[in-house]
């Protein structure tokens, strides 16, 4: 009796044993399916997360392009605006209308000559000019915001304006530098 005893002992280990083993390979499958499922959406994503990021890049990408071409017009652009003739019989022509326009007489212009300078890394013809005028002081205001509207090139270096005690009319001198874009 007692082999029948331990035969049947062996036959319960066995069978809990068998058990145990079944659950365990059916614990280890069920994990390993949701493993499998994990990295499938870890692949997905990724996926969509580089297709985002490409996407993106793409988007910037073709803005910096946007803003590339339109600030390389604008250059050239303003280098045209630049690239103004700075001949002193035109500008003394223009000066005489504008003096006229705002009440003031041209007493004497002046110029050295044209000379070459650079401002800031561009390479620029300079044309100094002095201009004399006599007339109201508000005419002389009026002069030099209106030279520097036909100039946008031009600064303004030194205006002088001597206004007498006596009723002797007011008159000034503007030292102007006329600026134009000669390349790079």
């Amino acid at each position: 009796m007692k082999l029948k005893g331990k035969r049947v002992w062996y036959l319960l280990g066995a069978g809990i044993f068998i058990i145990a083993l079944v659950g365990i390979g059916i614990a280890y499958m069920g994990q390993v399916q949701a493993q499998n499922g994990l990295n499938e959406e870890l692949r997905s994503a990724q996926a969509k997360l580089g297709m985002l990021t490409a996407q993106k890049l793409a988007q910037q990408k073709a803005d910096l392009e946007t803003r590339l071409t339109a600030t390389a017009a604008d250059i050239k652009s303003d280098k045209a605006r630049l690239n103004v003739p700075i001949a002193i019989d035109d500008i003394y022509d223009e000066i005489t209308s504008m003096a006229r326009e705002t009440g003031l007489e041209i007493t004497a212009v002046s110029s050295p000559g044209e000379k070459t300078t650079q401002i800031e890394k561009l390479k620029m013809s300079a044309l100094p000019v002095t201009i004399s005028v006599k007339g109201q002081v508000t005419g002389i205001n009026a002069f030099i915001t209106k030279v520097l509207a036909g100039y946008p090139t031009g600064v303004v270096e030194k205006v002088d304006i001597t206004v007498p005690d006596t009723p002797d009319i007011p008159t000034a001198t503007i030292d102007i530098t006329m600026n134009a874009y000669r390349g790079e």
